[in-house]
């Protein structure tokens, strides 16, 4: 008991004595009273079972796999009023339910895999063992012993030091330096060592082990210097304080919140104070930022969706919508109309309001009545229910127009009633049942009293729009509806506890034709309602997303497809030009499992049991979810027969609060097939894989040698655009490397790595047989094609460009400076639109600079690491604090959604939306190749996933979802589906025109345009920003052209899309489009496509893409054969230019000088844009 010796022995956690508590958002939940005197829900899952039937036992497999035979042919108990709820199905949830969600919810693509609960790393989260998550306590263990214990194995006999003796004392101090030495080598010794390069090692999202410094080499600047202001773009205000910035709180300005992780090149003295907006990188594409961006004129902000709902705020109230109830439909669009059904607010006034935290699935919002009284709401992804949790404050819920019935929703028999009887026809009848206190109760009113006062815990109300809802209570609730204004629901008393409102939804419109009364489900004989009783008690309040990735026995493969010797030597001396002959090893195909865990409540009253039995979560799930996860976690329609609708289709309703599946990650490197190579001297393929005719070869490279002359980029260009300009010579570099090395490992060389390099050093002077002249010409296109590439990267990287790169210390994020001078600027990129689409194509090209050249990477990997971080960086997860680098996870991803949202920090009437769906691809390609080039596929502070899995899974996310939501096909009897299905790893086109349960995603109108424009969160467009016509709709979601092209659009999508649209457009195709269309051609007539080549002006074509690019797209086809034309090797410019060699283009205003305002006002004349000798101007435009 001596108070020195306290440190030393640690006192035994009696659970006896220690009172367990639940912590919600930081308040103590009051422990359940012993005892019940009734259970407040009624009803049972069962469909047409006896009420005089008795349950039979559930046994213990039952209860791991719901849909075993045992569950489903289990007999269900009648559920009288009053008495507990027995559980059904096999669901009931054990005190460790969360045990019981990993062996009941594990699902893949068709395959159950049996998880252990303790992984390796951090990524795949094991609820049952986090003893505290976000703030919430989900169960509480006895506590590890202090780590200094496990040191020197003091804990067992550390209480024989206690005492007061003077050997006593000078033992203990003998002990505290024992452990001070072990706490060192701890931490200095086992600790991992600060990476050798420059730029940044980043942590695993929440992973153990040191911070190591991530480096900000842009300047860090404050947007107010710009003149667009954080506090102009959100109101910080409506954040919690505990979220909200405070200086001195964490340090000095923004880099103490990484506790000194983060280290910048090229701050000033101050930048390092610029204090954020929040403690963590602000999540600038979350689902939510409409909440705190600028509001509409009536002070409510835009919507935000959460599906199946749509909510606003303002100062004093929250609005919900059922949308899809309003839909509207014509051939190029769909809109889901935001209308106020269901209004919440409280009779007290509201103080102030403020988002208590968020995460990747969910945000919660909290409005203030007084000191410690408030009413709140769990936004979650997914869930059916809305749910308000009061304290101390009295509910008041307000209907769009009017209440039509607001009733006790059964009849005197205990049957729900089919919402054909009002509440005066009610109180006529008989309520033997009902005449006691348990789940509603009907009080008389009086003859002069126009109110009515309802009791219980279980409500059903019904508007003048014909939408029925359903409302729990955790407590017994007196709510008074007023018969004759039928406007609002007003408790009678402040109350505390847990309100949830469940939409019934009516029958839907397969037509897709509005109806202004939907036909109403008949409640009485709903599945789907009993299941929204009996899951009722159990809510979600957050989210939390991982994943993990396991590897196959086989090896590892290279990951650039053809080259496995690198050139570099030059006499030019370019930096650029030196020798880097060693491959980074690629990431074999993989296999990544995803896992959404909900923390979840219990909605049990104050006089539940404390072992009463929990039921499972129920939540919806979209048409993708539907495709991967198992089978037996959803429920069919005969168990679950209400439907409800998003943009996105039908959703279905899973079981559990862990939900697990698959994303299968291919073999991938510069090109899908991982295999293009030449024929040998004999003719002979080398290793297998596409072979490249040596007729085609000299026509790639006679093109890719014009090409690289031919448009030159602009130092005046914004990051966009430069970035295509830029990826475009990254091409021709690949097509150059490619091509030379495959043509030098055909002779022969030295076996060792030196003589290796010295022969490429002097490869001009080196006898190769008949090939030698041909080797050598390519061999200078190469490294002209790496000069100029490494010299646009350096202008990049050194910010010798006009709209410079700059890191924005209040939000967190790379950004453009015109994008801050002006916010329409660079597509809004200073506000974080676009941010995937602008800084995939750097990545892409800095992989293939990086891949040839280790200079490149020594000098400026910490600049493509950042923007790496900007799109791809898999921590700060949530609002509990930032980690490592100040960057959101995975800025633009919706992990709900399973695509991403374009959308930054503007408001957005249709919450969030995005337009390219293969520049987002195209992203997370760029962001894995350069993983993979950067960090060769290592870990980092003992995480179990590295950049490269992450940023592949993220691409492989984006496809699935292009593929569903993006690609379309009308429904059979208009347009012929594809017989064959393709590769296992991408979603087949039967199944992109419906969901799982066969219910169409789209109209058949709509689905007749094959390609979505511009997808939102509540509307979904056959068009673009910049135009409706159907080509813009279908090239901007196939640009660019890469590898990642061949995983995105499937042959069987292609086969159906280019007939039905493309082809039909064949003689209005301007050049600057041919080039994508062309290859989509490719996909599935390679010599069709090849024809169709020869006539493309590469000067013409969109500014990411050259003729030589299509030219090997094509030749690299599975199914492409050569056949030689007439003018043999014929490089296709024939076609275009006159007898002097100038184009002689369809429009020959496009190449003239006075076409291009810069060049006219350089008093330039004739041929400019391009010259006669096939050269670009930089004024060129």
């Amino acid at each position: 008991s001596h108070p020195r010796t306290l440190f030393c022995c640690r006192r035994p956690y009696n659970d006896n004595k220690a009172q367990k508590k639940n912590l919600i958002m930081g308040k103590r939940r009051v422990s359940p009273a012993p005892k019940p005197r009734y259970h407040y829900f009624y009803g049972s899952t069962s469909d047409g079972v006896s009420s005089s039937s008795v349950t039979s036992s559930v046994s213990a497999s039952a209860l791991v796999d719901p849909g075993s035979p045992a569950t489903t042919h289990s007999v269900e108990t009648e559920v009288l009023i009053g008495e507990s709820l027995v559980p059904t199905d096999g669901e009931e949830e054990t005190p460790t339910n969360s045990v019981q969600d990993l062996t009941q919810i594990v699902v893949t693509n068709g395959v159950r895999h049996h998880h252990q609960h303790q992984h390796q790393g951090t990524y795949l989260l094991d609820p049952n063992v986090a003893a505290s998550v976000h703030g919430v306590l989900l169960e509480e263990k006895e506590p590890p012993p202090p780590l200094w214990m496990y040191c020197t194995g003091l804990s067992s006999s550390c209480c024989s030091l206690r005492g007061s003796s003077r050997i006593g004392h000078i033992t203990r101090v003998l002990v505290l330096l024992a452990l001070a030495i072990c706490m060192f080598v701890l931490i200095n010794v086992l600790s991992p060592n600060d990476s050798a390069t420059s730029g940044g090692i980043i942590p695993g999202g929440g992973g153990g082990g040191r911070q190591q410094a991530i480096s900000i080499p842009y300047p860090v600047v404050d947007r107010a210097n710009f003149g667009d202001p954080a506090s102009r773009i959100v109101n910080k205000q409506l954040f919690d304080n505990h979220i909200v910035f405070r200086a001195g709180g964490s340090g000095s300005g923004w880099k103490g919140l990484t506790g000194g992780a983060i280290t910048s090149e090229t701050e000033a003295t101050s930048s390092a104070a610029i204090d954020p907006v929040l403690n963590v990188p602000f999540p600038t594409g979350a689902f939510w930022t409409n909440l705190v961006v600028d509001p509409t004129p009536d002070g409510l902000s835009f919507p935000i969706v959460s599906y199946p709902y749509a909510f606003k705020w303002s100062a004093s109230l929250l609005q919900a919508s059922y949308p899809p109830v309003r839909r509207r439909v014509d051939a190029l669009s769909i809109s889901d109309i935001f209308q106020p059904d269901v209004t919440f607010s409280s009779v007290e006034t509201v103080h102030r309001r403020a988002i208590q935290r968020f995460d990747s699935l969910s945000v919660t919002l909290r409005y203030m009545t007084g000191e410690s009284s408030f009413w709140e709401t769990y936004i979650v992804q997914g869930t059916p229910y809305i749910t308000i949790k009061y304290h101390e404050s009295t509910p008041v819920l307000r209907a769009l127009s009017t209440f039509l019935n607001v009733m006790c929703p059964f009849d005197e028999d205990g049957n729900y009633i089919d919402g054909d009887s009002s509440l005066a026809d009610l109180l006529k009848r008989r309520r033997r049942k009902l005449r006691t206190w348990g789940v509603c109760t009907p009080s008389q009113p009086d003859s002069s009293s126009t109110k009515t006062t309802l009791y219980g815990v279980q409500f059903l109300l019904q508007t003048e729009e014909k939408l029925t809802w359903i409302l729990f209570a955790s407590e017994p609730i007196a709510l008074t509806f007023d018969s004759i204004r039928r406007t609002k629901v007003t408790g009678s008393t402040k109350f505390s506890g847990v309100l949830r409102l469940a939409l019934i939804p009516p029958t839907p419109e397969r037509s897709g034709d509005n109806s202004s009364s939907p036909p109403l489900v008949k409640l009485s004989e709903s599945t789907g309602l009993r299941r929204l009783v009996y899951h009722s008690g159990t809510y979600p309040v957050g989210g939390i997303v991982s994943w993990d990735f396991r590897s196959p026995s086989s090896p590892a493969a290279p990951l650039t497809s053809a080259a496995t010797t690198l050139l570099g030597a030059s006499s030019s001396g370019s930096r650029w030009s030196r020798p880097y002959s060693q491959l980074p090893a690629s990431s074999t195909s993989k296999t990544a499992t995803v896992q959404f865990y909900f923390q979840t409540e219990q909605m049990n009253g104050k006089n539940a049991r404390p072992n009463a039995a929990k039921s499972p979560l129920l939540m919806l799930g979209l048409p993708h979810h539907a495709d991967v996860l198992r089978d037996t976690a959803q429920l069919s329609a005969n168990q679950f027969d209400l439907l409800y609708r998003t943009i996105k289709g039908a959703m279905v309703p899973v079981i559990g609060s862990t939900w697990l599946y698959d994303e299968a990650l291919p073999k991938l490197g510069f090109d899908y097939n991982n295999n293009v190579n030449l024929p040998d001297n004999s003719g002979n393929t080398v290793d297998g894989g596409v072979v490249l005719d040596d007729e085609v070869v000299s026509l790639i490279m006679e093109n890719v040698k014009k090409d690289l002359d031919l448009v030159r980029p602009s130092t005046d260009e914004n990051v966009y655009g430069l970035g295509k300009q830029i990826a475009r010579i990254a091409q021709l570099v690949h097509i150059a490397d490619v091509v030379t090395s495959q043509m030098l490992q055909q002779q022969e060389q030295p076996e060792d790595t030196v003589a290796l390099n010295q022969t490429l050093a002097n490869v001009s002077t080196q006898e190769y047989g008949p090939a030698a002249a041909r080797i050598d010409e390519y061999v200078a296109t190469f490294q002209k094609a790496t000069n100029l590439l490494g010299s646009w990267l350096e202008t990049v990287f050194e910010n010798q460009m006009d709209d410079q790169l700059l890191y924005d210390a209040k939000f967190g994020g790379i950004v453009s400076k015109n994008g801050l001078g002006n916010p329409q600027d660079d597509f809004g990129n200073g506000r974080y639109n676009d941010h995937h689409f602008h800084y995939g194509y750097l990545l892409y090209a800095s992989a293939i600079m990086g891949s040839i050249n280790s200079t490149f990477v020594t000098l400026y990997g910490s600049h493509v690491d950042n923007l790496l971080y900007d799109i791809a960086y898999p921590a700060n997860k949530d609002s509990t604090g930032a980690d490592g680098a100040f960057f959101p996870l995975s800025r633009h991803k919706s992990w709900y959604d399973g695509h991403s949202f374009a959308t930054g920090l503007f408001p957005f009437a249709n919450g969030k939306s995005q337009e390219s769906t293969s520049e987002a691809v195209n992203g997370y390609y760029g962001a894995y190749l350069w993983s993979m080039v950067r960090h060769n596929g290592a870990s980092y502070n003992g995480a179990s996933t590295d950049l490269a899995d992450f940023s592949k899974l993220l691409m492989m996310m984006e496809i699935r979802g292009a593929q569903t939501y993006w690609h379309m096909e009308p429904p059979p009897e208009e347009s012929q589906s594809p017989t064959d299905t393709n590769s296992s790893t991408t979603q087949s086109v039967a199944s992109v025109a419906t969901s799982s349960s066969s219910d169409p995603i789209y109209d058949a109108r709509f689905a007749s345009n094959y390609m979505v424009g511009n997808l939102g969160m509540l509307d979904a467009a056959a068009s673009t920003w910049f135009g409706k016509e159907k080509l813009y709709v279908h090239m901007i979601n196939f640009m660019p052209v890469t590898a990642a092209t061949e995983l995105l659009f499937t042959k069987d999508y292609v086969g159906v899309e280019y007939p039905k649209v493309i082809e039909t457009l064949h003689g209005y195709i301007p050049m600057a489009w041919k080039g994508y269309t062309t290859c989509d051609q490719a996909i599935i007539d390679s010599s069709q496509a090849w024809a169709a080549a020869m006539t493309l002006r590469s000067a013409e074509l969109d500014s990411a893409l050259s003729k030589s690019q299509v030219l090997y797209w094509i030749a690299t086809r599975p199914d492409f054969t050569y056949v030689p034309s007439g003018s043999g090797g014929d490089s296709g410019e024939d076609d275009d230019e006159g007898s002097d060699g100038a184009p002689s283009s369809g429009d020959g205003s496009l190449s003239s000088c006075e076409s291009h305002s810069k060049c006219a006002a350089l008093g330039l004349k004739g041929q400019c844009c391009p010259t006669a000798k096939g050269t670009s101007l930089e004024c060129c435009k």
